[in-house]
């Protein structure tokens, strides 16, 4: 091999060496800033969703609180308990009233000391507690508070929540209100895919008794409830921050997800997105990046020719 073609292969060798160097070194920080970017915004979108239901399970706590801390359906219903039931028109008035004021409470139901119904506004929708989807909720410190004993999914995909108060009269436990409140708020906040993408949803698990229950899929009907990640991992979520790579879906696709727990419940609230669609802009950025770099070897080669040509000629 004479002079001029060793310096052409090495000059065009330290070229082609430093220009694949530069390239993966760029490629690999533009990746690791992708990937913590995608992280980020699914970890703040998992605090915003957890933070919106936790404020809307509030806000059915406090409707079903309004109803119980009424005072003529405290006492009506201790005279149900002493005398009999010739108070419960006047229950039944106060609860259809209460149920007109609040446009989400579909029904409402009081029980007395013994847990038999002493009357009930809607009571077709005062489901049986085998139908409800619980979850686990944290213990109640407070003996009054109201509690949301679970959901109930409906065919057409709506949701209803059923909660429960104790009622008191006089630091004293006269018995029992049942409330059914529309859901849709929830379900708006689920629904809502906002810097989600094409792709990404949130999901609100519940555990129940065991078996993972979905509130809502954006795409429905494409495989089981959900197989994101081992039962196991996520029964043992607890409420510090969660986030997986590469899991997939029920629909088989990989994703990139961030968990949240709802302490008040026990749901899991899962803000996901597809990898593919994550890693797009990185991977646009290769195919621009390997483009980039055959016009430069193409570049290299010819520069490094003409310089060896030249470089060659005094030497020889």
């Amino acid at each position: 091999m004479d002079m001029r073609t060793k310096l052409v292969f090495a000059l065009v060798a330290v070229a082609l060496i430093s220009m694949l160097t530069l390239g993966g070194v760029t490629y690999s920080q533009a990746r690791a800033l992708l990937r913590q970017n995608t992280l980020d915004q699914l970890e703040g979108l998992a605090e915003t969703k957890r933070d919106a239901l936790e404020t809307a399970l509030g806000g059915w706590q406090e409707r079903v609180a309004l109803i119980a801390s009424r005072t003529q359906l405290r006492l009506s219903l201790s005279e149900v308990n002493q005398q009999g039931g010739a108070a419960t028109a006047r229950i039944a008035r106060i609860l259809a009233d209460a149920r007109d004021s609040q446009e989400t409470v579909s029904a409402l139901a009081v029980e007395g000391l013994d847990s038999s119904r002493v009357v009930s506004v809607g009571d077709e929708l005062i489901a049986p507690p085998s139908t409800l989807i619980r979850g686990t909720a944290s213990a109640r410190d407070d003996p009054r508070a109201v509690v949301l004993e679970g959901v109930e999914l409906s065919e057409s995909g709506d949701l209803r929540a059923h909660l429960r108060a104790d009622l008191y009269l006089d630091d004293r436990r006269i018995g029992l209100l049942r409330a059914v409140l529309d859901g849709t708020d929830v379900l708006e906040i689920v629904r809502n895919y906002a810097g989600l993408g094409e792709t990404g949803e949130t999901l609100v698990l519940v555990q129940d008794e065991g078996v993972p229950r979905v509130v809502h899929r954006r795409f429905p009907g494409s495989g089981p409830p959900v197989t994101l990640v081992d039962e196991g991992e996520l029964g043992s979520t607890s409420d510090a921050d969660a986030y997986w790579e590469g899991v997939t879906d029920y629909r088989g696709e990989p994703v990139w997800m961030a968990v949240r727990r709802m302490p008040s419940t026990g749901w899991l609230v899962l803000v996901k997105s597809d990898e593919a669609e994550a890693t797009a802009p990185i991977t646009e950025f290769r195919a621009n990046l390997m483009d980039t770099g055959l016009a430069l070897a193409a570049f290299a080669i010819l520069l490094g020719t003409l310089l060896g040509i030249r470089f060659a000629r005094p030497i020889n």
